[in-house]
């Protein structure tokens, strides 16, 4: 399938969604040619917090919404259940996705995140924002707290974080939705070690590295702690003091920026 996105707009991978769920499992036991009774495995705990993410590759790549999970697990001590939407190119096209609006109205979410607000890479140009808003406020009227999250600037383009950190605050101005700073927390990491490599080799997407900063910005975010000193996945490839600088700048981040309901 081709997509077809605007041309000043900045482009994302196409991404199948993917939904977690959970499986019940039944054991049967037969012995000496007599059936014995089945035993059924209990069903799993009931999550304590409930995160859907929406958006497209920039949202989906390195599992970084199973990063969050599992930092909260070890940091906050919540079981976390996430699920994603990440089948569409922009805000305004998951707006029109009855999939993503069915997720939505399960109703059941602590969070909600959205990603994927359609933004000029060269600044020149303005998209609407109608999209996100009526998103959060759909989410907002089921009881959950929506969380947008600004992405992370393109390699070499030094100020696209603090602008796209900026529109989406105008956005959160209109809805009271929080903001993840994660835009932020990469400029600070990339100026504290500047042969930190985040992006991919395409200078768009994240690595796994920096997939894990941007998981640890919504640890910091949605537990209110520290992450520091918290595990990371094999597949990060990071060194412990890359790990911990990463932690720190995420960690740090937040603290400045807030993330609180503007």
């Amino acid at each position: 399938m081709k997509l077809m996105v605007a041309a000043d707009a900045r482009k994302p991978m196409f991404v199948l969604a993917r939904s977690a769920g959970w499986l019940i499992l039944a054991l049967a036991l037969a012995g000496c040619g007599k059936r014995d009774s089945v035993i059924a495995d209990p069903k799993p705990a009931e999550p304590d917090l409930r995160i859907l993410f929406i958006g497209n590759s920039h949202t989906s790549g390195h599992g970084m919404s199973e990063m969050v999970a599992a930092l909260l697990q070890e940091g906050d001590g919540k079981h976390a259940e996430v699920d994603i939407r990440a089948n569409q190119p922009f805000l305004v096209d998951h707006a029109q996705s009855q999939d993503t609006l069915d997720a939505i109205d399960r109703g059941d979410w602590d969070y909600v995140v959205l990603q994927a607000q359609k933004y000029s890479t060269s600044g020149r140009y303005t998209y609407p924002t109608d999209a996100a808003v009526a998103l959060t406020k759909r989410a907002q009227d089921l009881g959950a707290t929506v969380i947008m999250y600004p992405e992370f600037r393109r390699r070499g383009q030094l100020d696209e974080s603090r602008r796209v950190h900026d529109l989406h605050r105008s956005i959160a101005a209109k809805t009271k939705a929080q903001i993840a700073p994660v835009g932020l927390a990469w400029d600070r990491a990339l100026r504290e070690s500047s042969d930190l490599v985040l992006h991919q080799q395409d200078g768009n997407h994240a690595n796994a590295t920096g997939m894990y900063l941007t998981a640890c910005v919504f640890y910091s975010l949605i537990s209110g702690k520290d992450p520091s000193g918290l595990a990371a996945p094999d597949r990060v490839g990071a060194p412990k003091s890359v790990i911990r600088q990463l932690q720190q700048a995420a960690w740090k981040t937040v603290q400045e920026e807030g993330g609180k309901e503007e």
